[in-house]
């Protein structure tokens, strides 16, 4: 399970420098996983703004299936979605070099079961889908009969807004949490995701999604990280890994060694 997701790296970015910033960073030597850079897929943008070239992301998947590394996410979107929900083309060939799939997407375009087909058909894989208004009921539908589903709150849908106030997190399912997050004002807004509640690791819970770690939140950002000319820009995602590692450092790794002590 990833702590920090930066996604929308795109065709100027060389694939190496991913590795290099995941190694440099403390967040990264402690844990590979804990650093995931998200990828997006559309097969309409291809190439353009922050959706990198199907041969960029073949690139990607190549090196993916034969180096350790920090964890890489896939972010489906637009007609690419139907696609992997029917485990069909490209992007469901892409998909096997990726832990995690997030499927931008309205589920109302779906029918339950359909959806439900797709988890089944990968059940080695995290479906991260977004937990907005027109998704809001999928997290209940899923939580006691699919291992491998887990959310993203994000009610902006992509457009890099912050929340009033965070959505608190479901009991028992792996949580993602995006919308406006960034260098300028993440130091703020981690204590506030990662309320008193949402600090308890979830070691009790018998799900697959989550036995990969005890930790079961995540943070997600993506506008923030790109530049006046909207290319991905590293360096304010080095900024924000150093930010979530002093963060995860101080208020996760210690908390949680000391729960481990014995009484």
């Amino acid at each position: 399970m990833p702590f920090i997701t930066l996604t929308g790296a795109d065709d100027t970015i060389q694939h190496e420098r991913l590795w290099h910033i995941a190694e440099a960073s403390s967040l990264g030597c402690k844990n590979h996983g804990n650093i995931e850079w998200g990828i997006l897929y559309s097969t309409s943008n291809q190439g353009s703004g922050r959706y990198p070239s199907f041969g960029w992301i073949e690139k990607l998947a190549s090196t993916i299936l034969v180096a350790l590394g920090p964890s890489f996410a896939l972010h489906v979107c637009g007609r690419a979605v139907h696609d992997f929900i029917d485990g069909r083309g490209h992007v469901s060939e892409i998909a096997t070099a990726f832990n995690r799939i997030q499927l931008n997407f309205n589920s109302a375009e779906f029918s339950i079961n359909e959806i439900r087909a797709c988890l089944r058909r990968n059940p080695h894989k995290i479906i991260i889908t977004q937990h907005n208004k027109a998704n809001q009921y999928l997290w209940a539908t899923f939580l006691d009969e699919e291992q491998n589903h887990a959310v993203l709150f994000d009610a902006s849908c992509g457009k890099g807004l912050s929340p009033d106030r965070w959505y608190p997190a479901f009991k028992g399912l792996a949580c993602g949490f995006a919308g406006g997050l960034g260098p300028l004002n993440l130091t703020c807004e981690l204590p506030r995701i990662f309320s008193k509640e949402n600090l308890q690791p979830l070691i009790d819970v018998p799900r697959a999604s989550l036995s990969n770690g005890p930790w079961t939140r995540w943070v997600d950002m993506e506008s923030s990280l790109r530049d006046a000319q909207d290319r991905f820009d590293l360096g304010l995602a080095e900024k924000c890994i150093a930010i979530a590692g002093e963060f995860y450092d101080q208020h996760i790794t210690v908390p949680r060694l000391a729960r481990l002590q014995p009484a």
